[in-house]
Formats: structure tokens, sequence, C-alpha cells
């Protein structure tokens, strides 16, 4: 547990870095810092992990430019190997040969991955009978895979390219930090690209997954919480709340994707697989961003009986 001062010692730090943003002497004294537990709340594995897996993607990437290996197919995983272990041995004069050769190994393994996913990486038209496999491998109780929704009976004929089915009717109440509704695509069962077509992902069985047309268009091309802005983008004017901050769509699908199930403080079964799941503050005094954000079920929700607004009032 972090006490006082060092949290208001980490917060002095980051005000003087974000006043003087291009300041490199503020920048540098912040990055000595060790962030507080306190201040990543409990989701601080979630802020690492995507933290950690960006920088491993630069540095990977720093030292080999993967694009090159992308589009000169002649050039093959011995290419790749040979050149990272001379970068390397050039950066890391002192490292004795055989950890640099495991180093480059490494590294290489991780670069030729990715090499190999955006070689293969392309976007293709799904058959009719793909597109029942997809559906039917979800049932019973098909729903989106990234929060939990159950798609009505109308998105699957949809999905199925049935010529006669016809959307309902919009909802009239939608969640008012994840609005799926406003649109009618939002309530379509579509097909998502775990890893993203953009990012070399396959269009392939495993890669595949049914999602609600709100959540697809958000996630769309990104795979961290870092690939959103750092603020939330505007206010709302609640009825029952007041003034709040309406969070980034994506830290809403990243967070209910990955935690998957409900985090009620005494506990819950429910997960992904048979219930949607919400977002709501720790801290109902704090906005909803990732550090304050908790995952529930429609029983535990905090937010339950005000979540729900007329579409026509948010902005």
């Amino acid at each position: 547990m972090d006490n006082a001062a060092t949290i208001a010692g980490w917060v002095n730090h980051a005000d003087r870095a974000l006043t003087t943003a291009w300041s490199r002497d503020a920048l540098t004294t912040l990055a000595a810092q060790f962030v507080p537990g306190d201040a990543l709340g409990s989701l601080g594995w979630l802020l690492r992990a995507d933290a950690a897996s960006t920088w491993a993607r630069w540095y990977v990437e720093g030292m080999a430019d993967i694009g090159r290996y992308v589009r000169d197919q002649e050039l093959g995983l011995a290419h790749l190997y040979a050149d990272l272990r001379s970068t390397l041995r050039a950066e890391h004069p002192l490292f004795p040969s055989d950890e640099l050769a495991e180093l480059s190994r490494v590294v290489a393994s991780l670069a030729w991955k990715e090499v190999l996913h955006r070689r293969r990486g392309r976007r293709l038209r799904l058959t009719p009978r793909e597109r029942e496999e997809i559906w039917f491998r979800s049932e019973p109780g098909a729903h989106c895979y990234l929060c939990g929704y159950k798609f009505r009976p109308d998105a699957k004929g949809r999905f199925l390219r049935r010529a006669d089915s016809r959307h309902a009717d919009p909802p009239m109440l939608v969640d008012c930090v994840r609005p799926r509704g406003r649109v009618a695509r939002d309530l379509d069962a579509e097909i998502d690209h775990v890893r993203p077509v953009a990012g070399g992902g396959d269009t392939e069985r495993d890669n595949l997954r049914l999602a609600c047309g709100w959540c697809n268009r958000v996630k769309s091309r990104y795979m961290a919480l870092y690939d959103a802005p750092a603020w939330s983008p505007t206010t709302f004017l609640h009825p029952r709340l007041g003034l709040i901050s309406l969070p980034q769509p994506l830290w809403i699908v990243r967070i209910v994707g990955v935690r998957g199930r409900c985090e009620a403080p005494l506990g819950c079964s429910a997960k992904l697989a048979d219930a949607e799941l919400f977002v709501a503050p720790r801290r109902l005094e704090g906005a909803l961003n990732p550090t304050n954000a908790a995952v529930y079920c429609s029983e535990h929700d905090p937010w339950g009986h005000v979540r729900f607004v007329g579409p026509g009032i948010l902005p």
C-alpha cells in the first residue's frame, strides 16, 4: 500500500511534466518515478501489460525494419536473424556470445511471426457456408465476444444474408457509456478479426469472432488502451447523475473484453459467455477511465438504475 506522500510526490512530478510537456528535464524526472500501485487501480495489470507490449513492438522494429521483410518475399528468417545479430552486436559489444545469440534468436522469433502475419494478413470475403459455421459455432446464445450482448433473431438473419431479414425497431434507451443502438449497425452481428487485418491478422477460423456492430466499429484496428487519447473526450449532462465525463469508447471495449467477468466485491460467476457485462466507476465521484473502472453484470451494476438514457440526449 502506498503512503500519501508517495502518491503526492508522483502527482507533483506528473503535473510538472504535463505543464512543460516539451521539457526534457521534467520528463526525465517523471520517468524516474515509481508509479504508485494505487494510482493504477484494479486494472493496473492491464495498463502495464498494454504499455509493455507497445514497448516490445517498438524495440523489435527498432532493431529490424519489419516492413522491409514483409515486402521483400525473398528475405527469410535466416536473413532476419543475421541482420538482428549484427545490429545487437553493435548495440551491445560486451554481451557474451552465447547470450547475444539467445537474445538474437528471441527477437528474431517475435519479429518473424510479425512478418508472417503481415504477409498473410488480408481480408477475405467469407462464403455463406463459412458464415454459417461462424454463427453456429457461437450457439447456443450467440453473443458479442467483447461485451456479451446477446444477438436478436433479426441479427442472425442479416448475418446469414437472408433476404427477408429486416432491422427490428431501435431501442428506446441506450447505455450512456456504450450507446449501442443509436445506429442500426450497432445491433448487428459482425465478424471481428481478433488480431486486426491492419496488424497482420488472418481471415482464418482461430482469428474470427462474432462481435456486435458497436464493439467491432470501436475496436477497429486497435489493440491497446493507449491507442485512444488519454483524456475523456466529452462531458454529458446526465438527467440523474448530473455532469459526467464520458469515457473513450475503446477503453470500454478493451476493459470488458479482456477482464471478461463480473467484479462484484462479494463475488459473482457471470462471464462474457453467459452475460452482458458493463463498466462503471469504482469510485462513483471519479471519472470513468482505466484507473477507475470495474466490470459488472446487470445484477451488480452500481449504475444499473441510471445507465440507460434516451439516445437523443447524448452528445
